[in-house]
């Protein structure tokens, strides 16, 4: 037991390399997206493998350049990751629009890190009628539209 669990801290401590060895056995592409609320059974569905990035035990060192430092870890860990390419197994990386600190990543991601598909998804934080499903239901059928034709 207490091999297995040394296994799963040693994946969860520094990810990197067991997603790459992942990718070259399966033969599939890696979607990473920044957590809270994100619909990853659309990555799944489409074949590829969905990664939720959350935040690194390194100290951050060339995001407070880019962002300020009351945002949270995780943004702040994504961004560190992104820029010092520490983030380079992905395929893809998909930013939901879940809070204004992941929308204020948004183009210092785009500028700055290099990726085959990035996807910025816009989530509705309430639903409350039909208006707020349909736009829901809209915002998902293009995100996976998006994703078909990047696989």
């Amino acid at each position: 037991m207490q091999e297995i669990l040394t296994s799963f801290l040693n994946i969860a401590q520094d990810p990197g390399p067991h997603l790459m060895q992942w990718k070259s056995r399966n033969l599939k592409k890696i979607v990473a997206c920044v957590p809270m609320h994100f619909p990853e059974e659309i990555i799944h569905a489409a074949g590829l493998l969905p990664v939720i990035t959350w935040e690194s035990p390194e100290p951050f060192s060339i995001a407070y350049a880019h962002v300020p430092s009351f945002f949270c870890g995780v943004v702040r860990s994504v961004v560190d990751m992104a820029i010092r390419d520490k983030l380079d197994f992905l395929d893809g990386l998909v930013l939901p629009d879940t809070c204004l600190m992941v929308r204020g990543i948004k183009n210092i991601i785009h500028w700055n890190y290099r990726c085959a598909f990035q996807y910025h998804l816009y989530l509705p934080p309430v639903l409350k009628g039909n208006a707020d499903s349909l736009f829901l239901r809209n915002a998902l059928d293009r995100f996976k539209k998006s994703l078909e034709q990047f696989v």
